[in-house]
């Protein structure tokens, strides 16, 4: 008996979970990034930065008036230093809002393992 009240309740708590993970889903930006997306950060204003995969550049998505990133709006921001860009790397938002990207599998798109590294600093 015991079995099946913990079968039971197991495919109860099972089917809320499913129907949770249903209730998600995608919203496209009004305005598409003009660049190859790659990892995103939100920082601690509530803009989001953005890296151009592989390359240098990086950008900030900022929320409309409203708060609402679908709407939001690009804009560029520092490259990182000559020499280094990264494909797959390390990377944190520190506590007092600086960025710290570190090391990386590619650097220009070029197999090396890098120990390179950078702090954005806003």
């Amino acid at each position: 008996m015991r079995v099946w009240q913990a079968l039971g309740l197991t495919c109860v708590v099972l089917l809320a979970g499913l129907g949770t993970m249903s209730a998600q889903s995608w919203t496209p930006l009004t305005n598409q990034p003009p660049f190859s997306a790659s990892t995103a950060l939100l920082l601690t204003d509530g803009t989001i930065m953005v890296h151009d995969a592989g390359a240098q550049g990086w950008w900030k998505l900022t929320p409309d008036a409203s708060g609402s990133y679908i709407n939001g709006t690009w804009s560029q921001l520092a490259s990182l230093p000559a020499g280094y860009s990264p494909l797959y790397y390390a990377s944190a938002v520190l506590k007092d809002g600086r960025v710290i990207v570190m090391g990386g599998e590619y650097n220009f798109f070029n197999p090396v393992w890098t120990t390179l590294g950078a702090i954005y600093i806003r």
